[in-house]
């Protein structure tokens, strides 16, 4: 056996990947069985037409719900860019209105918000 501190650090990395390649192997090889056993649980709950016309029902019935709830966020989101809009013309205007009126005044610091010695 080697001793590892004498070791270069070409060495340590070159011999890196030999630790990986012995380990992915048995992870790939479990994942598939686990894979094999699920798909053939699925295949024989499906084989049932009276669950599979449940599960068919029960996925359907939770897609409409999803639409609904995702109408109610459009339309709320519609209703808050309304509002943000409308708040925004509303603010633009009146600021306009107040830069207007301070220019026709001839003193457009005092009138905007300025100091007033």
């Amino acid at each position: 056996m080697e001793d590892v501190r004498a070791r270069r650090k070409a060495d340590i990395a070159s011999d890196h990947h030999l630790v990986s390649a012995e380990n992915r192997p048995k992870l790939q090889n479990q994942w598939i069985t686990g894979e094999t056993t699920l798909l053939s649980c699925i295949s024989v709950f499906l084989q049932d037409t009276d669950k599979l016309n449940e599960f068919i029902m029960a996925l359907n019935n939770r897609f409409q719900a999803l639409q609904f709830l995702l109408t109610e966020v459009k339309i709320t989101m519609k209703n808050d860019c309304e509002r943000i809009e409308h708040a925004q013309t509303s603010t633009i205007r009146e600021m306009l209105y107040v830069r207007s009126t301070c220019i026709k005044d001839g003193s457009p610091w005092k009138c905007c918000g300025g100091s007033e010695k």
